[in-house]
């Protein structure tokens, strides 16, 4: 019997080269989508990480995927105003491009980048007549507010009513978490309009090349590494790593490597002079093998107030690696539950830098341990695999298509 295929639009500013988690992951959800027999079309911004000249809108196939690059501004996230810029621009041009796409889609995905993407997404599925299928990301405005980004006033409140309302008009909403779930039904939506759908572990190439010169640049002079990789944003608790590398700053072997950018990159520029604190940027995409390798252990954290608001997606390629997890997270994570459950790492309050210090040090000396959780790391990666989480987004696609929901 034939497999049904159906024209999916998605929506999301962030898309490669540029770094970052959604644009990476929505690549590989298109790519298996287009694998599967569907059309795939994506519009998405003008990249932050190149300078480009400027163009109203550009399409090109990746692998297949049409992705329809519009030409929103592309200032540095590092500022606020940039960062508004940025999204209103790529709302308005996206919003015009949607509406003249022939075919028109079967079905139109939304994601969070930016964070009123839901909206855009719900007024084209309501011009077009087709359904919509919401990814959450990351749970706004409750995140920024959470994270102290920004202050409760009218226009967060006119915000959060948008956002019911884009809930609420969705066919189907998808958390990547269960406790991003349990946020999302806190807000009296209808229990049987959520689903579960997680990024998943994905698939890294061990690349030949150069590996040695990677981990000797990453690893330095230090024989234990902590690695951080991914955003140094507002949502991790940085005072905390902080103190422990302050805690930790007589014990000259062990270092502290962040491999990323983010709005509280700074701090950590403030004190890596005086402590074992090393800061890289991004390295290319096709060495992300050996950088997230080079680590002893990773540490993902979220602060107290922010579970089920943001997700770390970076959890999913540690373990695919193999590498023991330091969770600094709360503990009414799902990723607080897996590290538990599946013994790959440690859980640890996000505000407590002894309790983690005291960690590293065992973890440094126990060989033993730090081996059985590597193993322990890919025994669940093995059950959370991306393609099998990308058969089950595809899975609830067609049930929406089919008005089965």
């Amino acid at each position: 019997m034939r497999q049904q295929t159906i024209n999916i639009l998605i929506f999301n500013r962030c898309y490669p080269p540029e770094i970052g988690a959604t644009g990476t992951i929505i690549r590989d959800i298109a790519k298996f989508l287009y694998s599967r027999g569907h059309k795939v079309t994506i519009i998405v911004g003008r990249p932050i990480v190149r300078k480009e000249s400027y163009y109203l809108y550009r399409k090109y196939h990746d692998d297949g995927i049409l992705v329809i690059r519009v030409g929103s501004t592309s200032f540095s996230h590092n500022s606020m105003l940039g960062r508004i810029f940025n999204y209103v621009t790529y709302l308005f041009f996206a919003f015009f491009i949607s509406i003249l796409l022939r075919p028109r889609p079967n079905v139109i995905v939304a994601m969070t980048d930016p964070p009123l993407t839901s909206l855009l997404g719900w007024f084209v599925s309501f011009l077009l007549k087709r359904p919509l299928v919401y990814n959450i990301r990351d749970l706004h405005p409750d995140m920024a507010l959470a994270a102290g980004v920004v202050k409760s006033n009218v226009l967060t409140k006119i915000w959060e009513k948008c956002h019911i309302l884009t809930i609420n008009k969705s066919k189907l909403v998808i958390a990547i978490s269960e406790d991003m779930k349990r946020r999302i039904l806190s807000k009296n939506i209808k229990k049987d309009k959520i689903v579960v759908v997680r990024d998943g572990s994905p698939f890294f190439e061990n690349c030949n090349g150069n590996e040695a010169n990677i981990q000797s640049l990453i690893r330095a002079k230090f024989s234990f590494v902590v690695g951080h990789t991914g955003n140094i944003g507002f949502g991790g608790a940085w005072d905390t790593i902080l103190k422990s590398a302050h805690y930790l700053r007589d014990t000259s072997d062990i270092g502290f490597v962040f491999i990323g950018d983010g709005s509280c990159k700074y701090k950590l520029e403030k004190y890596s002079s005086e402590l074992n604190i090393k800061i890289f940027p991004y390295f290319p995409i096709q060495n992300i093998f050996h950088v997230m390798s080079s680590p002893d252990v990773h540490i993902v954290t979220i602060k107290h107030g922010l579970q089920g608001l943001i997700v770390p997606s970076k959890f999913y390629s540690i373990i695919a690696i193999g590498k023991p997890v330091l969770a600094l997270v709360p503990d009414d994570t799902e990723i607080s539950e897996f590290v538990k459950k599946f013994k790959c790492g440690f859980v640890i309050d996000p505000e407590d830098h002894v309790a983690l210090s005291k960690i590293i040090i065992e973890l440094k000396n126990n060989h033993d341990m730090l081996r059985m959780m590597s193993e322990n790391a890919k025994k669940l990666s093995n059950l959370l695999l991306r393609d099998k989480q990308c058969e089950i987004f595809e899975r609830y696609l067609l049930t929406v298509c089919n008005n089965e929901i």
